[in-house]
């Protein structure tokens, strides 16, 4: 017995319940496709979704060491200005009170002749 939509269920039919499971047993291999493929679906959108948020995290993280490359750069670039002969004299002159000492103190030592030599 076919089930007809337009006419409503007579007391001696079986119910609309078993026609359901009558379309679901004749149709078993089209819902277990289905189903498979929303499950692939919802995995393959997982995956898709954790690679991006992969991909950002690593484009935070080429940022942040961009950022810390220019910072030591900067630092090299400050080191170098704050060794430099004349920024030391400046302030040992300047803060620690320092001077070149006179002529009568200088004395000149020859390396060469002081020992260095095995000869």
């Amino acid at each position: 017995m076919a089930f007809n939509f337009n006419n409503p269920l007579s007391n001696e039919d079986d119910g609309l319940s078993w026609y359901v499971i009558n379309f679901v047993k004749n149709n078993f291999y089209f819902f277990t496709c289905l189903i498979v493929i929303l499950v692939v679906s919802c995995m393959l959108i997982s995956k898709v979704q954790d690679s991006r948020k992969n991909n950002i995290r690593m484009n935070q993280e080429l940022k942040h060491q961009d950022k810390i490359v220019q910072e030591y750069q900067h630092l090299r670039l400050e080191r170098q200005t704050l060794t430099e002969y004349s920024h030391v004299r400046t302030l040992a002159k300047e803060n620690l009170k320092m001077s070149d000492p006179g002529v009568e103190n200088k004395k000149v030592i020859d390396v060469r002749s002081s020992g260095g030599n095995s000869k």
